[in-house]
């Protein structure tokens, strides 16, 4: 360590990504996201248009319809342009201006580019393994690489025994050269059994069986068929079958269901703008019932990168992985550590916002129960301390990022309890009740680590001595009566914000 800092606390960086680091794939995807978007805006022109995030290719999104469109893996940078036939030569060889402020801010951040790998606007490319031609519209294997992996297939089927290395090595490679034509992996079947025995066995040398030999030699026969045709015709027509050994179901699509007519008539990715920003919001739902948190993302236009969920309920859990499959699920908050918050920091690494909620048990508090024995003597309302001690530990953890939190209970609890648990949060709650918009009355106490903020249709009201602070929803049982019906009610209300786009500050509680 250098003398001017021994005897000082240091934090130790790496100028490059080191070789196995378990993050080292997402920050290089999203770093190169980054100068790709900021491109655009530094070097304004053509590429501002291109560089749009609805116009990227994403496997974690549906495909863009956008054209040019775009693609980032780690340290390539494609880009992808439909034109007209009557302009592919005066294009061949020409630099687009969205490469052109891409090398720019490649040169601003000194990141340096291999030239001997770049192409600019030609309608042949290899693009990570695959031939591309734009021409015909079609992609195939590398011809390097098929040849090398015929030859190897040539050279297992002449010789007398072979080893499992031998046999894995050419069944890699025909199953690359498959991928361009998925159906060819239904020709290798006996293949993955030969394989097997070795393990079974313990032989480290066997003979190729006869019906290996007619799969290796059939599959070299098909390898013409090896090829992705990018003007194919969708069928309309959905299938979906069954994956396992056992199964054998096939189902088949025979119309549009009310919500897929819905669907059909929406528009396409790449027709609609995208947040330029990647908030990519991860939330925590403690007492998490049936996963109101996860939803509130989604019915307000954000993007979720993942929803942990800690409930004890089973059938609450049961509803969540319906819905979202994907969830990480845990039975009681007692069981969250700072090890198991780690393990969130590690898995969603690529968080920007992350929303802790919780609505503790309120029975022990409800003024409804004449049997309440209060949020710190009942087993179940004295929970509530979860909140703000997980919620420290997703601060500690995820440093990189906004850490907010929200905790919800009843508002009829006395104000001793209340008093309790506004201690524990460290804020005064706010009191809203969703009667003033909706044909139910439910008055609750939100406990948030946000400012809201005022603006129209929405007034804040500080609280009094004794009482919290009030958020009354703009009501709209009036207009209601008016119309004399509840339908009329339903059009009254403020659409959702379009896909992609955040709500103006403060309409959180009221969306």
């Amino acid at each position: 360590m250098p003398d001017d800092l021994k005897g000082q606390e240091v934090y130790l960086a790496s100028k490059v990504l080191p070789v196995g680091f378990a993050n080292s794939v997402s920050l290089a995807q999203h770093v190169h996201r980054n100068l790709a978007t900021w491109s655009s805006r530094h070097h304004p022109g053509d590429a501002g248009e291109v560089m749009a995030p609805e116009a990227e290719l994403r496997k974690d999104r549906p495909v863009t319809c956008g054209n040019p469109s775009w693609r980032i893996y780690l340290d390539n940078f494609d880009l992808l342009e439909k034109v007209k036939s009557v302009d592919l030569l005066s294009l061949e060889g020409s630099l687009a201006p969205a490469v052109l402020a891409l090398r720019q801010e490649y040169e601003v951040w000194e990141v340096p580019r291999n030239v001997k790998k770049t192409v600019e606007r030609s309608h042949m490319a290899e693009v990570q393994g695959a031939q591309v031609d734009g021409t015909e519209g079609v992609a195939y294997p590398r011809e390097s690489k098929l040849l090398k992996y015929l030859a190897a297939t040539l050279s297992l089927l002449d010789m007398r025994v072979v080893t499992q290395r031998q046999v894995q090595v050419v069944c890699g490679g025909l199953v690359y050269v498959s991928m361009f034509r998925r159906q060819l992996l239904g020709s290798l079947n006996a293949v993955w059994a030969f394989i097997q025995q070795f393990e079974v066995t313990g032989a480290r040398c066997l003979s190729l069986p006869d019906n290996v030999k007619v799969e290796l030699v059939r599959f070299i026969s098909l390898i013409p068929l090896a090829r992705m045709d990018f003007r194919l015709q969708y069928d309309e027509q959905v299938t979906c079958s069954d994956a396992s050994r056992t199964g054998g179901g096939v189902c088949a699509s025979v119309a549009l269901s009310r919500a897929g007519a819905s669907a059909a008539r929406g528009r396409l990715r790449g027709q609609l703008p995208e947040l330029r920003q990647e908030h990519r919001i991860l939330t925590v739902g403690l007492f998490d019932g049936i996963g109101a948190l996860r939803v509130a993302i989604d019915l307000l236009g954000l993007e979720s990168i993942g929803h942990i969920s800690v409930e004890k309920g089973k059938e609450a859990r049961r509803v969540v992985e319906s819905h979202f499959p994907e969830v990480k699920h845990y039975a009681a908050v007692e069981s969250i550590t700072k090890a198991t918050v780690r393990e969130w920091g590690r898995d969603f690494s690529q968080a920007s916002l992350v929303v802790v909620g919780g609505g503790p048990p309120c029975q022990g508090v409800s003024g409804l129960n004449a049997q309440r024995r209060g949020a710190l003597r009942d087993e179940r309302s004295s929970l509530f301390p979860h909140v703000g001690r997980i919620t420290g530990l997703v601060r500690e953890v995820f440093s990189w990022c906004q850490v907010h939190s929200l905790m919800e209970s009843v508002a009829s609890m006395d104000a001793a309890d209340r008093a309790v648990m506004s201690d524990s949060f460290g804020d005064e709650p706010w009191l809203c009740d969703a009667g003033g918009m909706t044909w139910c009355s439910r008055p609750r106490l939100y406990w948030i680590s946000w400012t809201l903020q005022e603006h129209d249709g929405v007034t804040l009201l500080g609280g009094e001595p004794g009482s919290p602070r009030r958020k009354p929803f703009k009501t709209w049982r009036k207009f209601a009566r008016k119309a004399g019906s509840r339908s009329t009610l339903n059009g009254l209300f403020r659409p959702l914000p379009p896909p992609g786009r955040a709500p103006s500050p403060g309409t959180s509680l009221q969306a």
